[in-house]
C-alpha cells in the first residue's frame, strides 16, 4: 500500500531496502515516533545493518557497498544512549577515517577523527585513535612536505593541506592529552586516601567527607568500566594498522 501510494519505494541496488518518498513524509513520520522509541528503533536499523552487511571484524579492502553501510551505521548507532552505541558510532568513524587516508582524502579523515573523538569511552579507543591520526600526519607529510613543516604551493593552493596537517596536529595533542588523563585516573585507583570505615558510610564521617566519597566513587566505578571496556576492542583500521606495523619494523612512524 504505501509503494503504490508513492510514500516509499524499493532502493533499486537492494529490494530489501525501502526509502521514503520524499524528505517531508519522512521527517512527518519520524516526528511521530516518541525520542525513546525512536532510538529503539535506530539500534534495531543498525544491528541489522551490522548482521547483514559488516562479515568480518577484520576488514582487508574497503568497498563501496561496506563504506556506505559504516555511514548508516554511525548514523544509526549515533543516536543511541548506552556505552555500546557509543563504542559503535566510534568504531565505524575510525574506519570512515581509515578509508579516507588510505585514499588520501585528509580533509575528510580529519572530520572523522575530530567526530569520533566524543564517542570515545575508553583508553584503547583512544590509543586507536590516537595511532590513526599519527598515520595521517605521516602520510601527509611523505606525500606534501618538501622540507620540514614547509608545505609546498601546490599543496597551499589546491588541498589547503596545510590547515589540514595543523588540524590533525592538534587533535593528535588533545588525544594524547586525554590518554595521559586516562592514565592519571588509572594511578588513582590505586590511591585509597578513603579509611574502611569511611567507604562504608560511617557515621563519624560528616557530609563533606561522605560527599567526597560519593564523588570518589562514581568516578572509580567510571574508570574501571573504562578499563572493563578496553578488553572489548576486538577490531583494527586495516590501513593504519598495516602502515604502523610497517613504520614499527623500519622504527620511523613517529611525529614531531
Amino acid at each position: 500500500v504505501l509503494v503504490n501510494n508513492g510514500l516509499i519505494y524499493s532502493d533499486d541496488e537492494n529490494n530489501d531496502l525501502y526509502k521514503f518518498g520524499n524528505d517531508i513524509i519522512h521527517d512527518v513520520i519520524y516526528n511521530l515516533i516518541p525520542p525513546s522509541e525512536s532510538s529503539k528503533i535506530h539500534l534495531l536499523i543498525a544491528v541489522s545493518l551490522e548482521d547483514t552487511y559488516v562479515e568480518s571484524e577484520n576488514v582487508i579492502e574497503y568497498d563501496a557497498k561496506l563504506l556506505w553501510c559504516y555511514q548508516l551505521l554511525v548514523h544509526h548507532y549515533s543516536f543511541g544512549s548506552t556505552l555500546r552505541s557509543r563504542s559503535k558510532t566510534f568504531k565505524y568513524l575510525v574506519l570512515l577515517c581509515d578509508e579516507s587516508i588510505s585514499k588520501q582524502a585528509y580533509d575528510q579523515a580529519y572530520k572523522y577523527a575530530d567526530r569520533a573523538k566524543s564517542f570515545a569511552v575508553s583508553m584503547s579507543e583512544l590509543k586507536i585513535l590516537h595511532m590513526v591520526i599519527d598515520v595521517a600526519i605521516v602520510e601527509m607529510k611523505e606525500k606534501y612536505l618538501a622540507i620540514g613543516d614547509v608545505i609546498s604551493n601546490y599543496a597551499r593552493a589546491f588541498d589547503n593541506s596545510f590547515d589540514v596537517l595543523s588540524n590533525l596536529k592538534l587533535l593528535f595533542t588533545e588525544i594524547n592529552t586525554r590518554i595521559s588523563t586516562f592514565e592519571n585516573e588509572r594511578r588513582l585507583l590505586n590511591i585509597d586516601t578513603l579509611s574502611s570505615s569511611g567507604r562504608s558510610g560511617n557515621s563519624g564521617y560528616g557530609d563533606t567527607n561522605r560527599s567526597t566519597y560519593e564523588k570518589a566513587s562514581q568516578r572509580k566505578s567510571l574508570v574501571l568500566h573504562r578499563i572493563e571496556s578496553e578488553e572489548q576492542l576486538k577490531w583494527q583500521p586495516s590501513f593504519a594498522a598495516k602502515k604502523q606495523n610497517s613504520a614499527a619494523n623500519n622504527k620511523c612512524c613517529t611525529i614531531s
